[in-house]
């Protein structure tokens, strides 16, 4: 990389720092002033819808896209993605314990996974619906 490059680099990287801390303070005053003006059961509320919005709207991206590709160091992020019944590609990286090991052989031999080698492939598998299998195990249980 050229000094220029690393200039602009570095400049773009201040910006969007700068940009991200305004954004959080002014998140939080306005965060202060709802909850003074709304009340402590009606902020709840707020933030409660909000973080729904939130969910809601990754569940979505989740769901419009083809093919994923996903970090293999989290075993949360793979089990979310194959929850859509889209092709999951994992990009391996160093590291990690039999315990991973294990999980993504376990994905990759179900047919759910496999790994990310540049290109994106299509594949179709049964989602995983690990929620309703384990709350359909709790009422079992409980009965």
């Amino acid at each position: 990389m050229e000094r220029g490059e690393v200039r602009t680099l570095a400049k773009g990287t201040g910006i969007t720092f700068v940009g991200g801390v305004a954004g959080n303070g002014l998140n939080y005053v306005a965060g202060v002033v709802l909850a003074r003006f709304l009340g402590a059961e009606l902020i709840g509320v707020y933030f409660l819808s909000l973080a729904w919005l939130n969910l809601a709207s990754i569940v979505g991206r989740l769901g419009l896209a083809d093919a994923l590709v996903v970090t293999g160091d989290s075993v949360t992020m793979i089990s979310e993605a194959a929850a859509t019944g889209k092709p999951v590609h994992v990009v391996e990286l160093p590291g990690g314990t039999a315990k991973f090991s294990r999980f993504h052989a376990g994905m990759g031999a179900a047919g759910i996974t496999r790994p990310f080698d540049g290109r994106l492939e299509s594949w179709d598998y049964p989602p995983l619906e690990e929620t309703a299998r384990a709350a359909a195990e709790i009422r079992r249980r409980l009965a």
